[in-house]
């Protein structure tokens, strides 16, 4: 089996593309993303997450997810069913936790706590279609099984 596929290859813009380290960008429609980006601040390696949009044909430098005291890795998952993005959050107390949020708006919530259970750390959000159904894996440590929506 064989086939051909066109692919266009572009740089991002300088905006996006910084001396930091831009990744995981994920496009949720036509004329919005979702991207990570890291610095390091302080010895520490800090990323946010960042919506851009494409105006004249350029992605142009995003507004960051106002996390609050907490900070996230990135590992964006976009679930285009339910219209949220999945990712892991660390607070000031080093809990990771998975979180997600409608790309709208600027409300971070959790996943209940029979995923984000206590003293565990949970990362690396993937929601996938399987056997007809919305399933979200992740990492963790001690090691959890994946589980099916509702998530909330």
């Amino acid at each position: 089996i064989s086939f051909s596929q066109e692919v266009e290859i572009k740089h991002l813009s300088t905006t996006i593309n910084t001396i930091g380290a831009e990744l995981n960008f994920v496009q949720i429609n036509k004329n919005t993303a979702l991207y990570t980006s890291s610095t390091l601040e302080e010895g520490k390696y800090q990323s946010l997450i960042f919506k851009t949009e494409l105006k004249n044909e350029e992605w142009i430098k995003g507004k960051y997810y106002d996390l609050g005291k907490s900070y996230s890795y990135g590992n964006i998952s976009y679930d285009a069913e339910n219209n949220y993005f999945y990712f892991n959050i660390v607070d000031e107390f080093d809990n990771s936790k998975i979180a997600f949020q409608d790309p709208e708006k600027n409300v971070t919530r959790f996943l209940n706590n029979k995923i984000n259970l206590a003293n565990s750390t949970n990362t690396h959000p993937h929601i996938t279609n399987y056997d007809d159904k919305i399933v979200l894996y992740f990492v963790s440590s001690p090691c959890q099984v994946c589980v099916q929506p509702p998530f909330k």
